[in-house]
């Protein structure tokens, strides 16, 4: 079976966690909530990976720390186990400047740490920082690992 790398982060501001709805035409997760993220490219470690793909998915630029947690997801249609690996973020080092996606005018965004990208985008239809207990309760999550992370938040308190 094809082993897969990829990376997501955990950014948290001020008790919420930024989370991304995929595209009803995803092809493993449709209308989906999850984490940042994706593959690990060939020739890239997670770190750069992970930091790659918030910037490419939200627009802002991340520096991350320890990873949280590692682990196997399968999805058997596709014969593959993805080895995923979270980061949680600890630094926001400045807002989409690649003039890719545009910044949007959201108050909450720009409070919470930077404007996010413009959404639509290829990947996601919307980003919302969201408390982790009403996550669980009222979005549909993709992936065990995400819930696995949202679950531990609401643990800790």
């Amino acid at each position: 079976m094809e082993i897969v790398m990829a990376a997501v982060a955990l950014i948290e501001r001020d008790g919420r966690v930024l989370m991304l709805r995929r595209r009803q035409d995803d092809r493993s997760y449709p209308g989906m909530w999850c984490l940042p993220g994706g593959r690990v490219d060939p020739g890239e470690s997670p770190v750069e990976a992970v930091e790659r793909e918030v910037f490419e998915e939200t627009g802002l630029r991340v520096r991350v720390g320890e990873a949280l947690v590692e682990r196997d997801s399968t999805l058997e249609a596709r014969a593959r186990i993805y080895r995923i690996v979270a980061f949680a973020v600890v630094e926001i080092a400045s807002v989409n400047d690649a003039g890719d996606g545009g910044e949007t005018d959201d108050q909450s965004a720009a409070d919470q740490g930077g404007a996010l990208r413009a959404f639509p985008s290829e990947e996601h239809v919307e980003a919302a920082w969201v408390e982790p207990g009403a996550a669980l309760r009222d979005l549909k999550i993709a992936g065990s690992v995400t819930l696995e992370i949202l679950r531990a938040l609401v643990a800790r308190g």
